[in-house]
C-alpha cells in the first residue's frame, strides 16, 4: 500500500491531538506514505497562516512516517483529463498517478467530489475513514 497525502491530511495530522496521528501509525506498518512539495507546501502556508503552534508538529511528523516528496510534474491521460477537478487539485492526483500510488488520502469531499471514492488511474481517492476501515479489514 502506498499512501499519498493530500495538504489537508498532512495539515491536520499536524495536530499533536488529531486521531489521524493513529492512522499515520497503522499506515506506517502496514505501507508508504508520500507527498509532494506542492502539498507540503499548501500545508505549511496554510499552518502559518491558522496554526502556526503547529508547524513543528508537521515536522517531526514527516520524519517519523518517512514521508517521501515526489515530483508535482504533469500527467496527462483520458480519464485524468476528463475529470471535473480544480486546478489546484489536479496536480495533487497527478503526482499520485505518477508515483503510482494506491490511495490518495483526503478529506478535500467539496474538491474531490466527483472522483471520491472511485479509483483513477490505479488511486483509489479515499478519505481518513475509508482507508482506516480498509487497513482494518487487513488491507
Amino acid at each position: 500500500m502506498k499512501v499519498y497525502l493530500d495538504a489537508n491530511i498532512l495539515f491536520s495530522g499536524a495536530n499533536p491531538d488529531s486521531p489521524l496521528r493513529l492512522l499515520f501509525e497503522d499506515l506506517s506498518r502496514r505501507g508508504e506514505s508520500v507527498s509532494s512539495g506542492f502539498a507540503l507546501e499548501e500545508a505549511r502556508r496554510n499552518l502559518e497562516i491558522k496554526r502556526p503552534q503547529w508547524g513543528a508538529h508537521l515536522d517531526s511528523m514527516i520524519m517519523e512516517l518517512g514521508l517521501s516528496e515526489i515530483s508535482d510534474q504533469p500527467f496527462s491521460s483520458s480519464a485524468f483529463e476528463n475529470l471535473e477537478l480544480e486546478d489546484k487539485d489536479r496536480p495533487i492526483l497527478a503526482a499520485a498517478i505518477k508515483a503510482r500510488c494506491t490511495h490518495l488520502l483526503t478529506g478535500d469531499r467539496k474538491h474531490f467530489r466527483h472522483p471520491f471514492g472511485r479509483e483513477i488511474e490505479g488511486v483509489a481517492i479515499v478519505s481518513p475513514v475509508m482507508l482506516a476501515e480498509e487497513l482494518g479489514d487487513g488491507g
